[in-house]
């Protein structure tokens, strides 16, 4: 099975940027756009409102005990555990459109998730602290605009225009 491979222009419409999400969703190749990766990023987002409403009010009438807190944070965290993949995806295309070749993408993403579970596990206000300007940082990257960090003769770290 040959996976989809996403390589988006700048003229990319909402119903194709929805597309890409899924349809890339393993393919950590290939490139996308600012306005796609906002519009997986808002979708995501939107999602995981919907969910937190139904199951909470689902959850919310049927028990007023403590195991309906419980069942949100497990419906909570499978979803989250379901998205990681294509989120994952969408950023290592996004950072790669912006520039990055792949080694310090992955870097950058296996500081960030260092960082998170360090920050579940002890949760102190370095951890806090590092998490926050790691994804700062990312937030800034993702806003880069398409090659704005491309060089002309290839490096380490940036990919050739």
């Amino acid at each position: 099975m040959k996976l989809k491979q996403v390589n988006e222009t700048q003229d990319v419409t909402l119903k194709d940027s929805l597309l890409n999400f899924w349809k890339g969703s393993i393919s950590y190749n290939g490139r996308s756009v600012r306005k796609s990766f906002w519009i997986g990023i808002v979708e995501y987002l939107a999602i995981m409102i919907v969910i937190d409403q139904l199951v909470l009010g689902y959850f919310a009438s049927a028990y007023a005990g403590g195991a309906s807190g419980i069942v949100v944070l497990v419906v909570r965290a499978i979803f989250l555990l379901a998205m990681l993949i294509p989120l994952t995806a969408l950023a290592f295309r996004r950072l790669r459109d912006a520039g990055l070749k792949t080694l310090p993408i992955t870097i950058l993403v296996i500081i960030n998730a260092v960082l998170a579970v360090l920050n579940v596990l002890f949760t102190s206000t370095i951890a806090v602290a590092a998490l926050v300007v790691c994804q700062a940082f990312l937030i800034l990257l993702f806003c880069i605009p398409t090659d704005a960090m491309a060089v002309d003769k290839e490096t380490k770290v940036f990919r050739e225009k």
